[in-house]
């Protein structure tokens, strides 16, 4: 996936198993859901740096509505991870 905000390309990769397990384990319950207590705005930034390979302090300097762009995306992009995943068993 390749995402274009204001003449910057962003290229997603897939995060290696042991990278997304311990995204998981960080911020994710038993059910899939955000854990409660847990830094939206840390896990947000942890996001976009695992898809896109974004530094953190790079991330923390995006306009709102970028990083509402790159948020969606590096969402739908993990979900679709976990929905290949999924399919294959």
């Amino acid at each position: 996936m390749e995402v274009e905000i204001n003449g910057k390309k962003y290229i997603a990769k897939e995060p290696t198993g042991y990278q997304l397990l311990k995204f998981t384990e960080k911020y994710m319950d038993d059910n899939g859901e955000v854990k409660a207590g847990i830094s939206k705005a840390d896990m947000i930034v942890e996001l976009i740096n695992l898809i896109f390979g974004v530094p953190e302090e790079e991330v923390k300097r995006l306009k709102w509505s970028e990083l509402q762009i790159l948020n969606e995306k590096a969402n739908a992009y993990l979900q679709s991870l976990f929905e290949d995943k999924q399919e294959k068993k």
